[in-house]
């Protein structure tokens, strides 16, 4: 009897033996893999670049209602300082937007990854 259980627990050992490769695989395969800040500089550039494309298309579609807002004001002087307004909105929301892709390009140089 001592001698059967002792077989069964060799049979229910051994198989864990087959997992120490998986296990020490497991173990190194982060040191194979980039280190975790590229990736998260490649999510951030990632995002940052979503973001400016929305910015780009935010000022177009911009442009395009201050001048529907222009064309439609018939020479009301109220709607035509709307449309001004909203010409001028546009132009500063690119400004910033073009600001903050320098900005970042300068923190870029002055600190490499």
């Amino acid at each position: 009897m001592l001698l059967l259980h002792a077989a069964h627990h060799v049979a229910t050992v051994a198989p864990s033996l087959h997992t120490i490769p998986a296990v020490i695989h497991q173990v190194l395969q982060p040191l194979a893999d980039p280190p975790a800040y590229k990736q998260l500089t490649a999510f951030v550039n990632s995002i940052m670049n979503l973001v400016r494309q929305i910015g780009l298309v935010i000022f177009i579609i911009s442009i395009s209602i201050a001048a529907m807002m222009r064309m439609m004001s018939f020479g009301g002087q109220q709607r035509i300082m709307f449309a001004n307004l909203a010409l001028t909105s546009a132009v500063i929301g690119l400004v910033v937007l073009a600001l903050a892709s320098i900005i970042e390009a300068i923190v870029t140089n002055f600190f490499p990854v």
